[in-house]
């Protein structure tokens, strides 16, 4: 039995492991602190129903696959995608990247097939095939050429949640797991994230610019804009003065709230719970929200109380019992008195 109390990185438990990085590698403890599948993988996530992501690095950023192991660490489902999310209610968002015909003429009349970064780009855009996979790695649905996962860019979001995925196509909307339009794309709706108990934060708002990514390659973008809370009829519920990069979620009946400079939390109707005083509020899980003050993290109960103080340098949420919280350069895991697991 191998036990490791203090690790480069540390993720929530899930389903009674949890991904740690030892060294370069990540992989798994369970949840006495023993090395349940040894660290091998480059990337690893939380296991959802029954599964997991893994990645491996190639020889760069574009040759790096994605694939899906079991609890024993074994590979299920090949390492064929170039972006892969977890599975939720039965399904997962992959990517293959499509490949570059040589002497592709799509730019004033220049070839473009040579050119190493728009060749990455059009290869995990307009010639990929992308949608979700069922558990036996087959496409149960498929997205068109201009359709994308809206959440592509983060790499903690699950495709379906209560019974719908979120989707950009001109704007953002929402499908089934039947791939029909329940809500449709809204232009004034340029960023989404999941339903969580039965509301969705969608961005509105900001300013269109032009920005610089690479090698003089430039791309328009929206930046700026503030995070409301539709319904599952799309209608705006709730109107928050947060414009974070990463929205707060609805969980366990209240909702973090940006109002001024500070946060707090309001139930769904939009009525204040906790007054604003935080730097950073979470979302709440088991009872609990970690919440950051004067650069410290600590957590609060459903009531605003300070149940464990502020005195991590990073902390996740509570699951199953246990919070992952930095400390220097290390992660250990806490429980729900504030001390330490092992």
């Amino acid at each position: 039995m191998v036990i490791a109390l203090n690790f480069n990185y540390a993720r929530s438990f899930s389903e009674g492991m949890a991904a740690v990085m030892i060294g370069k590698k990540y992989g798994y403890i369970d949840k006495i602190g023993t090395i349940v599948i040894q660290p091998k993988f480059d990337l690893a996530y939380d296991f959802s129903e029954g599964m997991d992501r893994v990645q491996f690095r190639g020889e760069d950023i574009f040759d790096s696959k994605y694939g899906y192991i079991n609890k024993k660490g074994e590979l299920i489902i090949d390492a064929l995608f170039y972006t892969a999310s977890d599975f939720s209610e039965g399904l997962a968002y992959v990517l293959i990247k499509g490949s570059m015909p040589k002497n592709l003429v799509i730019m004033d009349g220049k070839d473009v097939s040579s050119d190493i970064v728009l060749k990455g780009v059009i290869e995990q855009t307009a010639l990929a095939k992308k949608g979700f996979i069922d558990k036996k790695g087959k496409f149960a649905i498929e997205l068109g050429q201009f359709c994308f996962f809206a959440n592509d860019e983060d790499l903690e979001a699950k495709p379906f949640s209560e019974g719908l995925c979120a989707i950009k196509a001109g704007g953002c909307g929402f499908i089934d797991k039947t791939g029909k339009m329940i809500i449709q794309p809204q232009p004034q709706f340029y960023k989404v994230k999941n339903f969580s108990e039965g509301l969705a934060p969608v961005k509105v708002g900001g300013t269109v610019t032009e920005s610089i990514i690479i090698e003089g390659y430039k791309t328009p973008v929206r930046s700026g804009g503030s995070w409301s809370y539709i319904d599952r009829t799309g209608k705006v519920v709730i109107q928050s003065e947060d414009s974070s990069w990463i929205p707060p979620l609805p969980s366990e009946g209240l909702l973090a709230v940006k109002i001024g400079t500070r946060i707090g939390y309001c139930d769904y109707s939009g009525k204040l719970a906790i007054e604003p005083q935080f730097d950073w509020g979470g979302n709440f899980s088991e009872g609990f929200s970690a919440v950051l003050i004067d650069k410290k993290y600590g957590f609060i109960d459903k009531k605003g109380k300070m149940v464990i103080e502020p005195k991590f340098d990073k902390a996740e949420k509570f699951s199953e019992g246990l919070a992952a919280v930095k400390i220097g350069e290390k992660w250990r895991y806490i429980d729900k008195t504030g001390k330490f697991a092992w």
